[in-house]
């Protein structure tokens, strides 16, 4: 058994390995940022979007500060607004993948945007970049397909051939 399946991912959270190594631009949902509790008593914030199902959670202060200088402080205000993400190495040793998401920039500003923002105990400077208007899309992650049931017996098949009649569904030589 492979490490990675003994704790799987959740299919309903965006990872940067969802980007395939390439930048991702996303639409803010409405609402485009909630909460719910987190690990060891903290909030853990969600970021929500129009291009995937898939939930942003667990959004870092180093991002969110990210975003708030593209669109400003009122997350409310943020629904609709573009923002570029990919992945990055991960320093902090918690991501499986090595890998975390960061902010590019935006679609939506003309020019570098240089800002310090206090993340921890150190002051940082920032520098988000215009753009492309379009890019890769987030790779979903696959379901487990439904399982085939025999609707007059309730037995689970292995797959479509074993609801056939004996005989049916076999390959003959012709």
């Amino acid at each position: 058994m492979k490490f990675k399946d003994m704790y799987p991912r959740n299919a309903e959270y965006l990872y940067a390995s969802d980007f395939d190594g390439r930048d991702v631009t996303l639409t803010f949902a409405d609402p485009a940022v909630t909460q719910e509790p987190g690990m060891r008593g903290k909030v853990a914030n969600i970021w929500h979007f129009v291009e995937t199902p898939k939930v942003y959670r667990g959004v870092p202060k180093t991002n969110g500060v990210c975003a708030r200088a593209l669109f400003g402080d009122e997350t409310d205000d943020w629904a609709g607004h573009k923002i570029t993400l990919y992945p990055a190495p991960d320093t902090s040793g918690l991501a499986d993948d090595g890998l975390c998401i960061r902010v590019k920039g935006s679609p939506e500003i003309a020019g570098n945007l240089v800002f310090k923002a206090q993340i921890g105990e150190s002051k940082q400077t920032f520098t988000l970049v215009p753009t492309k208007k379009s890019s890769a899309a987030v790779k979903e992650t696959p379901s487990e397909p439904e399982p085939i049931v025999d609707p007059d017996t309730g037995e689970v098949a292995d797959g479509p051939d074993d609801l056939l009649p004996d005989g049916e569904g076999e390959e003959t030589d012709a």
